[in-house]
């Protein structure tokens, strides 16, 4: 006999920043005018570390990246439990969800005729995009072949392992921040 799961595992959650009004056009900026990588596909990219090595600068980021943090617990809770039916107990879970760090931050802007091709961010763990601008017409997230439309001021958190793209759109200046979280226990195995 095979047994199955009683409810389909969660495998994306997608909220509200609350502070987007405060701080979308300044981080637009910020994004625009360092995004100068060509991604594949032909949107344009930050650095990898662009969030993380401007996060003292930019008060922004810092805020974005303080909430993120904020909420993280609750996500991977989520992600584990793969239900919303259970309340929030680190306890239940066999590690510690504070453990999960941000390694890569980085912001993208697309242009009419730019996207990205599909790809994923093994290894890592989680992954997400915040979207700052999502003008009318412009392209979904497509994440394991389904089209999803988010708006300014959403994230979306996903498995790092799940394929997704952008394709290219009829719009100048969708941009959001991308980033990859890492489970990072403090605690050390030693080999026997």
């Amino acid at each position: 006999m095979v047994v199955k799961l009683p409810f389909t595992p969660i495998t994306r959650i997608t909220t509200d920043f609350p502070d987007a009004s405060k701080i979308n056009s300044i981080l637009y900026e910020l994004i625009k005018e360092n995004a100068k990588k060509a991604v594949i596909g032909g949107g344009k990219r930050t650095d990898f570390q662009f969030a993380n090595n401007n996060r003292t600068g930019s008060k922004e980021l810092k805020i974005l990246s303080d909430w993120i943090y904020d909420i993280l617990p609750q996500i991977v809770f989520l992600f584990a439990a793969g239900h919303g039916d259970q309340e929030y107990d680190p306890d239940l879970m066999g590690f510690h969800p504070t453990e999960f760090e941000i390694r890569e931050f980085w912001g993208v802007h697309y242009d009419k005729g730019e996207g990205v091709i599909f790809h994923n961010h093994f290894p890592y763990n989680i992954s997400f995009v915040y979207y700052l601008r999502t003008p009318e017409g412009s392209s979904p997230l497509i994440l394991e072949n389904e089209e999803i439309f988010l708006k300014e001021g959403e994230i979306i958190f996903f498995f790092g392992h799940q394929f997704h793209c952008v394709e290219a759109g009829d719009v100048d200046g969708r941009c959001s921040i991308a980033g990859n979280i890492l489970y990072n226990p403090k605690v050390q195995i030693t080999p026997m």
